[in-house]
């Protein structure tokens, strides 16, 4: 979980680890309730594990919870 728009997966022969690209949103600025600007990632995984989005970006940046029903933002994850 966390994967966003993956690209260019491969995976290392000798280790089995897996690496891919991650492009992320195309916000160009942060924005207060919502979240940070676009951040693409090249990622590594060991095991399974969760990587960030659609709760974080980068490293580590949280956007906030947000309800499309009210449309309202609450905290940040």
């Amino acid at each position: 979980m966390g994967m966003r728009n993956p690209y260019r997966i491969s995976i290392d022969q000798k280790t089995g680890f897996v690496y891919w690209g991650d492009v992320g949103p195309d916000a160009s600025k942060d924005s207060v309730g919502l979240g940070p600007n676009g951040h693409d990632e090249v990622n590594q995984m060991r095991k399974p594990g969760f990587f960030g989005w659609p709760y974080f970006v980068g490293n580590n940046f949280p956007y906030y919870e947000y309800d499309f029903e009210t449309k309202k933002s609450g905290p940040k994850f």
